[in-house]
C-alpha cells in the first residue's frame, strides 16, 4: 500500500484540486477559462503552522492557493485579517477550500452538532470570499452496508449542501480508491468515479461537484480515457477512446488534417467530454456500448447490432455451449465479453478437448428421450459426443461438465481439475489405464493453461438475461 507522501515524492505530483460547476466530468469547455492552482494544505504533507506561518511558507515555495485555518482566521480582529488578505493579494494567492467540518459516520447528535460548526465556518469562509468546501468519503465502514451508508451519505450531504448553497458557495466531493482501502473494515463504499458520479447525482444539488486528487486518481487504476464529443445541440457524434488524452485530441485539431470527414467532425464539435476507466478492455467496451446507443454519426464501424464475443450456455436440458455475438433474454447464460475473439477460440478448444458436450440442436427433454424421437449422430460415433438423445448419458452427469465449465469461465480451474484427478483415480484402480491416461491428459491441459494465465480470470462478467 502506498501513503500519499510517498506517491508525491515518487511521482513529482502535486495534489490538485477542482470543484467542477456540473455533474459532468472534465468538461473541457469549462474548465478552459478557469485557472488550476497549486495549493499548500498543511495537513496534507503532515506540518502543523499557523495562519502566519502557512501564508509565508506558500510565499517561499511559490504556492498560489492556501488551505484556510477557519480557528486562526475567526480569532483576527478586523485590521489584522485585512492585513493578512492584502498580504495575499500582493503575491496574488487565494484561499482554497476548506475540508467540511461535518461527521457523516457518527450518530445523529455527532452530525447535528457538525452541521452547526459548518454554519459557523460559512460565515468565516464568505467573509475571505472562499468558493466552498470539499470532503473525501471514507472507503469503509464496519457498521454499515454500500446501500445504508449510500443513502445515509446521499441525506447528509444534501443537508450540507443546502447550507452551503444559501451562502453562494460549492462543494467538493472526492473518493478514495481501492489501494488505500483499510481491510480491517467489513463493509467496502465508494472507491471510484462512477460510483461518485452516482452520489452525486443522487444528492441532486447544482453546488455539488468533484473534488479531483491525482493521489486518488491514481488510488483508483483510473488510467484510459474514452472520449465522448458533442456538439451544439448535446447530440453526440463521435466516440472514440485514448490512452494519451491530450495526443488524441490535438491530433483532431492539427492544420494539416486530409480527412474530409475529420475537417467535419471538428467544425461540429461544441463540448467535448471524457470518462475514465480502468483498462484497455473496458474501454474498448465501453466505447462498443455507447456506439451503439447513440449511433454518432461520425463514428463508421460498430454501429451495427453485433458486439464483442460471448460464450453461451443455453438455458436447455443438455445445455450447449456456444459462442455468440448477440446477447438474447432467453434465460441463458452469458460470459464476457471478450475483446478478443482469440481468447475465445482458445478456450472452445479447451472445453472441447476436455467434456463430450453435445451440438446438436434437438430438443432432448426427458418425453422425448423416453419416446426415442432422436437417433445418435457421427458425434457419437467417432467420441465427441456421449449420446444423451437416446439416453446412454443421464443429465446428472451431463450438468457436471456444465457446472465446471461454469466455474472455469469464472476463473476456477480447481473444480474440473479435482474431478478429473478423481475420475484418473477411479480408472486406476479398475485397470482402465487407457482412460486413467486420457484423465491424466486433461489435468495436465488444465494445468498448462492455469500457469499461461491466458484469459480467464475472475474478473470476467456473467449476465442471466
Amino acid at each position: 500500500m502506498q501513503n500519499r507522501r510517498g506517491f508525491i515524492k515518487s511521482s513529482s505530483i502535486a495534489s490538485l484540486g477542482l470543484i467542477s460547476l456540473s455533474q459532468n466530468l472534465y468538461s473541457i469547455n469549462r474548465f478552459s477559462s478557469r485557472k488550476m492552482k497549486i495549493s499548500l494544505m498543511p495537513g496534507t504533507i503532515g506540518i502543523n503552522v499557523n495562519a502566519n506561518e502557512l501564508l509565508d511558507l506558500a510565499i517561499k515555495n511559490n504556492f498560489e492557493s492556501i488551505y484556510p485555518l477557519i480557528n486562526d482566521i475567526k480569532q483576527m480582529s478586523t485590521i489584522e485579517l485585512s492585513d493578512y488578505l492584502d498580504k495575499m493579494a500582493s503575491k496574488s494567492i487565494s484561499f482554497d477550500v476548506s475540508i467540511l467540518p461535518v461527521d457523516f459516520s457518527q450518530t445523529n447528535s455527532i452530525f447535528n452538532d457538525g452541521i452547526k460548526v459548518l454554519k459557523d465556518y460559512c460565515k468565516v469562509m464568505k467573509k475571505i470570499e472562499s468558493i466552498g468546501f470539499c470532503r473525501w468519503i471514507m472507503p469503509t465502514s464496519n457498521n454499515l452496508t454500500y446501500l445504508k451508508n449510500f443513502k445515509t451519505h446521499k441525506e447528509r450531504l444534501k443537508e450540507c449542501a443546502k447550507i452551503i448553497g444559501d451562502n453562494d458557495m460549492k462543494l467538493g466531493l472526492e473518493f478514495v480508491g481501492p489501494k488505500t482501502l483499510m481491510a480491517r473494515d467489513q463493509f467496502s463504499f465508494i472507491r471510484t468515479i462512477n460510483e461518485l458520479r452516482e452520489l452525486i447525482s443522487e444528492i441532486d444539488e447544482r453546488n455539488v461537484g468533484y473534488q479531483l486528487d491525482t493521489f486518488h486518481l491514481y488510488c483508483a487504476n483510473h488510467s484510459i480515457e474514452d472520449l465522448k464529443f458533442f456538439n451544439k445541440d448535446d447530440k453526440i457524434i463521435y466516440i472514440g477512446k485514448a490512452k494519451n488524452l491530450k495526443k488524441r485530441v490535438s491530433s483532431y485539431f492539427q492544420k494539416n488534417v486530409g480527412s474530409r470527414k475529420t475537417k467535419n467532425l471538428v467544425k461540429n464539435i461544441h463540448d467535448i467530454k471524457h470518462i475514465v476507466v480502468s483498462s484497455e478492455s473496458d474501454a474498448l467496451l465501453l466505447e462498443n456500448s455507447l456506439i451503439k446507443k447513440f449511433q454518432p454519426k461520425y463514428n463508421i464501424l460498430l454501429r451495427d447490432d453485433k458486439t464483442y464475443p460471448w460464450i453461451v450456455i443455453k438455458k436447455e436440458s443438455f445445455p450447449r455451449v456456444l459462442t455468440t455475438r448477440r446477447v438474447e433474454k432467453d434465460g441463458s447464460e452469458y460470459f464476457g465479453p471478450f475483446t478478443n475473439y482469440k481468447t475465445v477460440r482458445t478456450i472452445m478448444g479447451i472445453f472441447s478437448n476436455l467434456y463430450s458436450l453435445r451440438t446438436c440442436h434437438y430438443d432432448l427433454n426427458q418425453k422425448n428421450i423416453i419416446e426415442r424421437k432422436y437417433k445418435v449422430c457421427l458425434e457419437y460415433h467417432i467420441g465427441n459426443c456421449l449420446g444423451g438423445c437416446e439416453g446412454h448419458q443421464k443429465e446428472t452427469d451431463y450438468n457436471i461438465y456444465i457446472s465446471n465449465i461454469r466455474d472455469f469461465l469464472k476463473g476456477n480451474l480447481s473444480s474440473s481439475i479435482n474431478y478429473f484427478k478423481n475420475e484418473m483415480e477411479i480408472a486406476s484402480d479398475s485397470l482402465k489405464f487407457e482412460k486413467a491416461q486420457k484423465a491424466k491428459e486433461k489435468i495436465e491441459l488444465l494445468e498448462n493453461y492455469q500457469s499461461k494465465s491466458t484469459v480467464v480470470s475472475s474478473k470476467l462478467n456473467n449476465i442471466d438475461v
